[in-house]
């Protein structure tokens, strides 16, 4: 079965299947599910505050360092970035800001500000 890819439109093929069936995308390799299998807005936040997101926790660093140690690699501290879906805490910005990285956070349950969505800048977006 096919479903069109919600970033770019093309059609995607199934993918992998559990519980639910994931789609990927054979242009933008992106791999989601169809619209009908994601839970309610309200479901979605009371998940992601279960998240223990505590920013002053090494063991959380650790586990985010493969992002931010290849943001250093790869981008200067001049350069802007965005983490999109930052969820409840700013580990990554948090991290990064140590180094003079200049991260702005976004989520649309937390860090609501889509102003950062309309800027017309190059914003580097990661995970």
């Amino acid at each position: 079965m096919k479903k069109q890819c919600p970033l770019c439109q093309t059609q995607a093929n199934e993918f992998f299947k559990d519980t639910q069936t994931y789609y990927k995308c054979s242009s933008c390799y992106g791999i989601f599910v169809d619209k009908d299998d994601l839970v309610d807005k309200q479901s979605e936040k009371e998940r992601y505050e279960l998240h223990s997101d505590d920013v002053g926790d090494e063991g959380y660093k650790k586990f985010v360092s493969p992002i931010t140690s290849s943001i250093m690699n790869d981008y200067k501290a001049s350069d802007v970035g965005l983490d999109f879906g930052a969820g409840t805490s700013t580990i990554i910005a948090s991290v990064l800001n140590e180094y003079d990285y200049d991260i702005k956070n976004y989520d649309p349950f937390f860090h609501d500000f889509h102003e950062l969505l309309e800027k017309k800048v190059r914003l580097y977006f990661f995970l």
